[in-house]
């Protein structure tokens, strides 16, 4: 009893063959293989059987023969042990596409050959490992990724698998698990894809690009694409300061910060995109310059007394903004021809100048001007913080009077006669009738003072004994520098009383 393969395949025909000694015994074989019986009729000596086994393993196969004329001839037979092997199958693995940036989608294809071969096909990526059932007229597979599941078709012993990433170097494997595995061999099908980090963009903006010491930069920061989540750093380095930094949630891909520009000078602004999921999307940053120019300031100058007198002290204030600006005022005196050569001071010196600190946004002066006339007077503001202030200056022509010149004056007396005992009225009247102040009469040595009343003074007096007085009104101006004083005399001439009573006749 012979085989014609060896190894023979399961599901694969084989042929199994009895040859008969002498060749030309006539007969009937009969075939036992697992139990079961297969009859074949003897030709020539042989007698063939094609039988198909369904599992693999050894299996032993008896040929019995049983001859026709039975007188003649003995039975016999025949053994052999035919080893069987499972079919072999192959996966092929294709994965679409091969390279990918993070949160693409790769799509995995296992193709399972022969197609009619039915079983699973567990995907493997990583950690985690998909199973998918394979049958040869289609069906439903399940696909389990992070615990939910994903149902997809299998037909014609392909199983597909959609799945996304994260960066690196994954190794994909496809394994096909036969059902019948007593038929079937299992196989494998092994990819590696290349998952690189989704790029990201920066795109940095500053308003304004220009802006004085003091001033406000609104950094603004796009991230491109708009579902990358994150933050952005940024940094405002400027030569003059000590670099400063904030850090900002990145919100519908969009960051804003804002910063002080304290000094002036050159700075940079940079923004730097800090991905909550760097296994997904890169890092990016943007730079752009900022112009900060020193804030400009002015001077205000004003005179308290105006117009000032030669001679007088008048306080001079320079105001300076903004406010905040510390530093000195240099007050410097010239005359008004345009020129700035100093004309003299309250010493009566010339190439002078005199420089006063700043409080509070002013810087005050006081000052005597030696001589009538118009001065320019020019106030130069130097800040203490050249990085932040640049100098300013302001001037004002300044008219310089004269010593003040008192208004003369001039006093009528009014005195008129009495009569001992006598109540009368002293009037005095003072030109020019707006000169304030009072007189001043004096009678017989007595002083009495009393106001002007539209440039009028009376005093009521009663006459003494019989004789003459000297009555005298002296003009006692308010404000000396406007009006002059003066004065005016006059007889009072005091007679007896002409009502002699119940005396003797004068007669």
């Amino acid at each position: 009893l012979t085989v014609d393969a060896d190894p023979a395949r399961v599901d694969e025909p084989t042929t199994l063959t009895a040859t008969i000694t002498p060749t030309g015994t006539a007969g009937t074989v009969t075939f036992t293989i697992d139990g079961q019986t297969y009859p074949a009729a003897v030709s020539g000596g042989i007698a063939t059987l094609e039988h198909t086994f369904l599992a693999a393993g050894e299996r032993v196969v008896v040929a019995d023969f049983r001859p026709t004329d039975a007188g003649r001839y003995l039975p016999s037979s025949g053994q052999v042990t035919v080893n069987v092997e499972s079919e072999a199958t192959q996966t092929a693995l294709t994965l679409d596409p091969v390279e990918v940036t993070a949160g693409g989608e790769i799509i995995a294809t296992a193709q399972i050959t022969p197609a009619g071969a039915d079983g699973q096909v567990r995907f493997d990526y990583g950690e985690q490992t998909q199973t998918v059932p394979v049958t040869a007229g289609g069906s439903t597979a399940t696909f389990t990724i992070d615990g939910l599941t994903y149902p997809a078709q299998v037909t014609d012993g392909i199983a597909t698998l959609d799945h996304t990433f994260a960066t690196g170097d994954h190794v994909v494997d496809a394994t096909f698990t036969p059902t019948d595995i007593g038929r079937y061999t299992g196989s494998t099908g092994q990819m590696t894809v290349h998952v690189e980090t989704e790029t990201t963009q920066t795109a940095l903006s500053l308003d304004p690009v220009q802006v004085t010491a003091g001033g406000d930069v609104t950094a603004t920061a796009r991230i491109t694409p708009t579902g990358a989540e994150g933050q952005v750093r940024f940094d405002f380095v400027d030569q003059n300061q000590p670099d400063r930094s904030q850090t900002v949630d990145v919100t519908d891909g969009q960051a804003v910060a804002t910063f002080t520009a304290q000094a002036a000078g050159a700075g940079v602004v940079t923004a730097t995109f800090i991905p909550a999921d760097p296994q997904r999307y890169s890092g990016s940053s943007d730079s752009r310059d900022v112009d900060v120019e020193v804030e400009s300031t002015q001077v205000e100058v004003n005179v308290g007394v105006d117009p000032p007198r030669v001679g007088e002290e008048t306080t001079l204030i320079a105001t300076v903004t903004p406010a905040g600006a510390a530093g000195t005022v240099t007050f410097r005196f010239g005359a008004d021809d345009g020129l700035d050569g100093l004309d003299g001071d309250e010493t009566g010196n010339s190439g002078r100048e005199f420089t006063v600190d700043v409080i509070d946004g002013s810087a005050t002066l006081t000052h005597t001007f030696p001589a009538a006339g118009d001065v320019v007077v020019v106030a130069t503001f130097s800040p203490t913080d050249t990085d932040r202030y640049a100098p300013g200056a302001g001037r004002t022509t300044v008219t310089v009077e004269g010593a003040a010149v008192a208004e003369d004056t001039s006093v009528s007396l009014d005195a008129p006669d009495a009569e001992a005992g006598e109540e009368i009225t002293l009037t005095a009247e003072v030109t020019p009738a707006d000169a304030e102040g009072a007189i001043r009469f004096t009678i017989d040595g007595e002083d009495h003072l009393v106001p002007l009343v539209d440039g009028v003074a009376t005093l009521t007096h009663v006459a003494g004994e019989r004789g003459s007085y000297t009555v005298r009104a002296q003009f006692v101006p308010a404000d000396p520098d406007a009006h002059s004083p003066s004065e005016a005399s006059e007889t009072l001439t005091v007679v007896d009383d002409s009502d002699p009573g119940t005396g003797p006749d004068p007669g």
